[in-house]
């Protein structure tokens, strides 16, 4: 029977709506910004521009004067120079101080979402098992909980944003170039000196912003499914028998890769909690787990989760057993 996504999940979701909400509003920031100075920039060409144009046909210093040539001089006096140079290092500096408010943004989230699904787990497979598991412990992590252990343990979450924190100097470097090509495509596809302008400042804040929210999607996803993992080798360390099945959405928006929607046709699958799922050919231990090799896109964007449903029960283990969350149940068939 096919399972819905489960209220941790919906909850999730909303974290990541309202995440998704605060990187819109910072790139737009920024876009407010430097859009008056973008303006200001390519206006001034304007005249020029126009007046060179219409020198296409005509014989300039004993030649016609061709497209191409047209082409050249915008190049060299839009797309070049010193003016161009700094307003080009200051808006890759402007949206490299927003990629690090984002990535701040991402980063603070992901360790409630982990202590979430984590607790969710824990209460759901109690919930299945009828009392049984009533008189066992279990850790409860909450959102300072998880941010502590993962300076003690940095592998919990493995796409955890600090270990993906923003470079500066890479990042204005990328963003030099990206502000370059935009300028320069637009030179080269004819677009008019308001229609680069526009182009610019679309691309800029499009391709940032992109890169950003499929940063979160990815983290979010990883952060809900890790936590879930967690509880659930908790839970099987203390006697419970496990498996999980991975659910997916099959809407407009699931992925395709090879013609197939990948992860929907992984939907429903079941597998022991301690078994990797195996969905595109490749191996995951849950729905956006990059640790087993599993390629970007079978990872980046997922919205898929994995819930946790009982089996059985290993026999109880004893009370030292218990104090020790790190013993592995030794299998005993009652």
């Amino acid at each position: 029977m096919k399972r819905k996504p489960d209220p941790a999940h919906r909850r999730t979701d909303q974290e990541l709506a309202a995440l998704e909400s605060r990187i819109a509003a910072e790139y737009k920031r920024a876009a407010n910004e430097f859009s008056d100075k973008i303006d200001a920039y390519f206006e001034q060409f304007k005249k020029r521009d126009a007046e060179q144009k219409a020198l296409i046909g005509t014989i300039v210093n004993g030649r016609e004067y061709t497209a191409k040539d047209y082409q050249q001089w915008r190049l060299a006096q839009i797309g070049r120079g010193e003016r161009f140079k700094a307003l080009r290092d200051r808006l890759a500096d402007r949206y490299t101080r927003a990629n690090e408010v984002v990535a701040a943004y991402i980063n603070g989230d992901m360790a409630k979402i982990y202590a979430m699904n984590h607790a969710y787990t824990i209460q759901d497979v109690k919930g299945q098992a009828d009392s049984a598991l009533d008189n066992i412990d279990f850790a409860l992590f909450d959102e300072h909980t998880v941010k502590r252990l993962l300076v003690e343990q940095p592998d919990l979450m493995p796409y955890y944003p600090q270990k993906r924190a923003i470079n500066r100097g890479i990042d204005l470097a990328y963003g030099k170039r990206q502000i370059t090509s935009v300028v320069t495509s637009g030179i080269l596809q004819g677009q008019s000196i308001n229609q680069m302008a526009r182009h610019l400042m679309d691309r800029v804040t499009g391709m940032n912003q992109t890169s950003a929210i499929r940063a979160a999607r990815t983290a979010v996803t990883q952060a809900e499914n890790a936590g879930r993992q967690a509880a659930a080798d908790e839970l099987e360390r203390k006697g419970a028998i496990l498996q999980k099945r991975w659910i997916a959405y099959d809407d407009n928006r699931s992925r395709i890769h090879n013609g197939v929607k990948i992860h929907v046709q992984a939907d429903g699958q079941i597998v022991d909690s301690d078994k990797p799922f195996t969905v595109g050919g490749e191996e995951l231990m849950f729905p956006g787990d990059g640790s087993m090799g599993a390629s970007g896109w079978n990872i980046y964007n997922c919205r898929c989760a994995r819930v946790t449903e009982i089996v059985g029960f290993r026999s109880m283990l004893t009370e030292e057993q218990r104090k020790q969350a790190n013993i592995r149940a030794e299998i005993i068939n009652d």
